[in-house]
């Protein structure tokens, strides 16, 4: 469709600002097209430059990587040369497309007929654009802090189709606002059983996406919540003696894991197998009886002294990493906030639940714990190994660095020099592509 391949194959915003609107361009019309529209696989992506900065892995093979990538893995110390712009790009192409979405829709009559699939594709759009703002602001924003949010930089904000419009920053609260009352609002609409294809968001979706949003600014009783709800609809875990391997792939098609709630991938820059392992800490924390340790890591391709990540739940590639929401990361969820508001018992049973199902039958010994710190210390670190190349490490690393007893200095080592990442570093909000700054004339993060 010629209206989706303006908005979604643009190669940057100046391009966008030299193809002048033109409603003869425009050829959505229907639902159908609107849905159509929607199910661009681009809508699904997450941003994956966080991952990047993250202690789960280091580069082994630097010898095919472009220079914006090696300044990647150093979290540019200047500040530029960040090869950010895939995801900024595509997630402000995203925007477009469901703020595209979303006004056309209102041109659009309501019947009895057609309800059902317009609240669908309405539903739809919030979802996408909430979580494309949220995806945004886990990468170049400050991380969430209520006393200072207010006047924080933001993102800056878009609603309006028109990409002439003149945009501000706004402020770290503002783009919260946003996509949490996206995300809150979508669920209105959205279907409430699983639709046939798992890149099409339900309600349930919505709530994982929820809990995941309100971990990240530690509202612990919402979190808890919204997994709750997501749980209501799904909460069958896949038992990994079950899996069988099929050559490399490891993992099930995503449409065929139980466990997958909402298909998701994210750009996965540097931490692909071919050059990069995990880091050996990590790897020789999973006991020989735990299944991740056999699903998620095999040899590394050019080095087998090392172990790369292999286990997505994409399930086609090894090169593509899921991050979507899936019941796996709702139980660790449900056991943190459990853990963080007093309810220990509560919080060993989720955690149990899960862990059982990924280790040798008849092998797993269940954790207990006394206090809450107790249990909390137990399952950041099962929430680690759990998570691996999901997406949610970064974020996990921003949101604990303001706990000293969390806090981690990370090391990069790029041709015998180390790169030292401390907690609360302004190295933790990525820099904003040049050409953004150039053209629409907002303030830079600073380094």
């Amino acid at each position: 469709m010629i209206c989706g391949c303006l908005i979604l194959n643009c190669s940057c915003k100046k391009d966008w600002l030299e193809i002048k609107p033109d409603n003869k361009l425009v050829v959505l019309s229907s639902l159908s097209d609107y849905q159509s529209f929607l199910d661009n696989s681009a809508l699904n992506g997450t941003n994956g430059l966080g991952e990047t900065g993250t202690d789960n892995y280091f580069v082994y093979n630097f010898n095919s990587l472009s220079l914006g990538d090696i300044n990647t893995y150093e979290w540019a110390p200047e500040g530029y040369g960040i090869p950010s712009q895939t995801d900024w790009t595509q997630l402000y192409r995203n925007i477009l497309a469901c703020n595209t979405t979303l006004v056309g829709l209102t041109k659009i009559k309501v019947t009895e007929a057609n309800r059902d699939l317009f609240n669908q594709v309405y539903g739809s759009a919030l979802l996408f654009r909430g979580m494309a703002y949220y995806e945004l602001a886990q990468t170049f924003i400050k991380p969430y802090d209520s006393s200072t949010a207010q006047s924080d930089p933001g993102l800056p904000v878009r609603l309006d189709p028109d990409i002439t419009l003149s945009i501000g920053r706004g402020t770290v609260q503002q783009t919260y606002d946003q996509f949490f009352s996206d995300l809150t609002k979508s669920v209105t609409f959205l279907q409430t059983t699983p639709p046939a294809f798992k890149i099409r968001p339900f309600r349930a979706s919505a709530f994982a996406l929820l809990a995941r949003a309100y971990l990240s600014v530690k509202n612990y009783a919402k979190a808890l919540a919204y997994a709750d709800s997501a749980m209501q609809t799904n909460s069958t875990l896949l038992n990994y003696n079950t899996v069988v391997p099929v050559g490399t792939i490891t993992m099930p098609h995503y449409d065929k894991n139980p466990e997958v709630f909402f298909h998701c991938i994210k750009s996965t820059y540097i931490t692909r197998p071919l050059w990069s392992a995990v880091d050996s800490t990590l790897y020789n924390s999973y006991s020989n009886d735990d299944l991740r340790k056999k699903l998620f890591f095999s040899n590394a391709q050019l080095n087998p002294a090392f172990k790369s990540f292999v286990g997505t739940y994409y399930g086609y590639s090894t090169n593509t990493q899921f991050s979507g929401p899936a019941v796996d990361e709702l139980y660790l969820i449900k056991a943190e906030c459990e853990a963080r508001t007093g309810n220990v018992q509560g919080a060993m049973d989720d955690l149990n639940a899960l862990l059982v199902t990924r280790w040798k039958t008849n092998t797993y010994i269940p954790f207990t714990a006394v206090t809450s710190d107790d249990a909390l210390n137990i399952i950041l670190t099962e929430r680690r190994k759990e998570l691996i190349m999901r997406g949610v490490r970064w974020t996990d690393l921003r949101r604990l660095n303001s706990d000293p007893k969390y806090a981690v200095t990370i090391t990069h080592v790029y041709n015998g020099q180390a790169y030292l990442l401390h907690p609360n570093d302004p190295k933790y909000v990525w820099p904003i592509p040049d050409d953004e700054i150039l053209y629409s004339g907002i303030a830079q993060n600073l380094r």
